[in-house]
């Protein structure tokens, strides 16, 4: 008993001197639990989650349309914002400024005033497709708001007489009405003429109105339109999907990477290399390029697969291939790094895979950022993974411009030639202390 006790007090000693082991095995846990429960806590509080971005454009500018852009605004369940126009808004959703965009179609007021005949009172929720969740929440707000605007028309004695009288009038200077309809509609007018005298006038008290609940109000959920040049916007909800996927490829190339630079370190592979005429350089550089060229074997084959089997077509095939290369490079850094973070087999892969999650939770590949608080919106963007769809997307269904993909590209590079030029010198400070 004595002798199994102490071999227990030997394992426990040396999994407390492990440093990286300890942070896997206690830490990381911790911090993984932390996350879940901050995002999980802000949709139990509303008020703790990031209020969805939606810009108005009121291409409607009546008494009717500023009511129900006010009681909309009231809510305080949007971040609204306005643009003039529908172009202006749709740039903004496709640039990530906004989430939706809600347009007041012209006619609003008119139709609601003129509640029995024409077009309905329409409303059109513009959304990111990445965002269909939070586009279905934004549509039921307005949805609200709008069926208060025709409740309240149907509220106000005045509305609804000159509604009805204007039907009427209407109805009567139409020759093409058939003389049984005309007799109905005149019937059906004139007794909406009398309903409307017993409704009570604004302000009052209205729980016996019978009209209160008439809600001819459509609110149609549609999604964001590319610029003219890039204008058949694919229908295809793995244009969306595949960008986190490939991510997801990039992250298990370089953790397999950094794990096999850790093995040859350790079995003397890399020492017997460094006896050779390679030298470091050349022996780093080798180790590089074969990661280099797994990742962008992955990603070709995800973007193959995505477009012969799913029929996903890129905006920018250049601007994809480009995306891709700088992805990698940002990587193959990281890769570099996450290899001199222990020095065990177990202590890498474990960190390693640690790391990278981090980065992936915060990064938008596991929760979409539209869910987070506000503030983890924020440290999303020191993920590199953020930029790395961000680079995806752009290429493939986004169509952004040259300027802004040039922008994720530089961060893209920046990160894996910080990462690789300080894995380098961690690798070698770790080479010469153990020489």
């Amino acid at each position: 008993m004595k002798q199994i006790l102490a071999l227990a007090f030997k394992d426990l000693t040396l999994a407390r001197r492990d440093k990286v082991g300890f942070f896997f095995m206690f830490i990381f846990p911790l911090l993984n639990a932390v996350f879940f429960g901050t995002i999980f806590a802000g949709q139990a509080n509303s008020d703790a989650m990031a209020k969805s971005r939606v810009a108005i454009v009121d291409l409607d500018n009546t008494d009717a349309s500023r009511a129900f852009i006010a009681d909309l605004d009231s809510t305080g369940d949007l971040e609204l914002s306005s643009h003039d126009s529908t172009d202006a808004a749709n740039r903004a959703v496709l640039a990530s400024k906004i989430d939706a965009y809600v347009a007041v179609e012209p006619g609003f007021g008119a139709s609601l005033a003129r509640p029995f005949w024409g077009e309905p009172a329409a409303v059109t929720v513009v959304i990111d497709p990445s965002k269909r969740a939070s586009g279905e929440m934004i549509r039921g707000i307005v949805t609200q708001q709008a069926f208060r605007q025709m409740q309240r028309a149907f509220s106000d004695q005045s509305i609804m007489q000159d509604s009805a009288r204007e039907g009427l009038a209407s109805l009567n200077n139409d020759p093409d009405v058939p003389p049984l309809t005309r007799a109905a509609l005149s019937m059906l007018l004139g007794g909406l003429d009398s309903l409307s005298q017993a409704i009570p006038a604004e302000g009052a008290d209205n729980e016996n109105n019978p009209m209160a609940n008439w809600e001819p109000v459509t609110v149609t959920l549609d999604t964001v339109q590319r610029p003219k040049k890039n204008k058949d916007m694919p229908d295809n909800a793995y244009a969306i999907t595949f960008p986190q996927g490939m991510v997801w490829g990039v992250l298990a190339a370089a953790a397999t990477f950094a794990i096999s630079l850790v093995v040859e370190r350790t079995q003397g592979t890399l020492l017997r290399l460094k006896a050779s005429p390679l030298g470091w350089t050349r022996i780093l550089a080798g180790k590089a390029l074969a990661c280099a060229i797994t990742i962008m074997f992955v990603l070709t084959l995800l973007v193959v697969i995505a477009r012969v089997v799913f029929g996903v077509e890129p905006v920018s095939i250049p601007m994809l291939i480009v995306s891709m290369l700088c992805a990698t490079a940002c990587f193959v850094g990281i890769m570099m790094l996450l290899s001199v973070i222990g020095r065990t087999e177990a202590a890498v892969g474990g960190m390693s895979w640690a790391v990278l999650l981090i980065f992936a939770m915060f990064g938008g590949a596991m929760i979409p950022a539209t869910f987070m608080p506000k503030w983890m919106q924020g440290v999303s963007k020191l993920s590199p993974i953020r930029w790395a769809i961000d680079a995806f997307e752009g290429a493939i269904w986004r169509g952004w411009d040259i300027g802004k993909m040039s922008a994720i590209w530089l961060v893209l590079i920046a990160i894996g030639t910080v990462c690789f030029a300080l894995g380098t010198l961690l690798f070698r400070k770790l080479d010469s202390a153990s020489a």
